[in-house]
């Protein structure tokens, strides 16, 4: 259907059918995105709150045991809303209850809103190992489309790598 466009295959990986043998793409470039608009806006999911808050109680700054808090509870009129769901550990949910942040004399380690499409895709590709620390398990054939994630003296020292490959190729031909 010509939507995407492969720049890379993996050099040892492919699927058979009963005639036919295809390699398998290890990067792809989209032809035609579909650019955000304004109106785009991020679900509002126990995942996507959790991933917001970087998985971490939004009270005692924990990363175990995790669910959601309403900030204003529900039985005080709290809605299901960006503004309003935090990430809380359960030990932390459990002391609070419906009591509000005032009685407990807690405060919250980042306001909560609502994440732009743009947040969300930089906070997915961070957790997916965007850190130049992964970087070393990474398939080679991505190495070249993952650079902007990696460090300046990282991508330096890959840049002069490659200029010095060129020109030893440039002299050997």
């Amino acid at each position: 259907m010509e939507k995407a466009e492969v720049l890379e295959y993996y050099e040892d990986a492919s699927v058979r059918t009963v005639q036919l043998e295809y390699f398998l793409p290890a990067v792809l470039r989209v032809r035609r995105s579909r650019p955000y608009k304004r109106h785009d806006r991020v679900a509002l999911n126990r995942h996507n709150v959790l991933l917001r808050d970087g998985f971490a109680c939004q009270y005692c700054g924990s990363g175990r045991d995790l669910t959601l808090d309403h900030v204003v509870p529900q039985s005080r009129g709290g809605p299901n809303s960006w503004e309003n769901l935090v990430a809380c550990c359960s030990p932390c949910n459990s002391k609070k209850g419906d009591k509000s942040l005032s009685q407990l004399r807690w405060k919250l380690r980042q306001h909560p809103k609502e994440p732009s499409p743009h947040e969300m895709e930089f906070l997915l590709s961070t957790v997916l190992g965007g850190s130049a620390a992964g970087l070393e398990s990474l398939p080679t054939q991505w190495t070249n489309y993952i650079v902007p994630f990696t460090s300046k003296s990282s991508r330096k020292a890959k840049q002069a790598a490659r200029e010095a490959e060129q020109e030893a190729m440039e002299m050997a031909g």
